[in-house]
């Protein structure tokens, strides 16, 4: 049986991404970001409501300029 690609996105992933991100920009709430990624349905999202989700609430949780937002994601890659 194969697996949803959504699936890729799971609450590990979410976590992983936090700790990848808040190794480059130390002042991120690593614990609310992934507890607001994964609430309020995550469960019934389908991939494209994953990613929105994932990139929406990380803008939230950097509250820097776009342009410094990017250079973070770029190092946390």
């Amino acid at each position: 049986m194969s697996s949803l690609l959504k699936d890729r996105y799971s609450p590990a992933c979410v976590k992983r991404l936090a700790a990848a991100v808040s190794e480059v920009w130390p002042q991120l709430d690593s614990a609310g970001y992934a507890r607001a990624v994964l609430g309020d349905g995550w469960a019934g999202l389908e991939l494209k409501q994953r990613m929105r989700r994932l990139g929406s609430t990380l803008h939230r949780f950097l509250p820097i300029p776009y342009a410094r937002q990017i250079a973070v994601l770029e190092k946390a890659a």
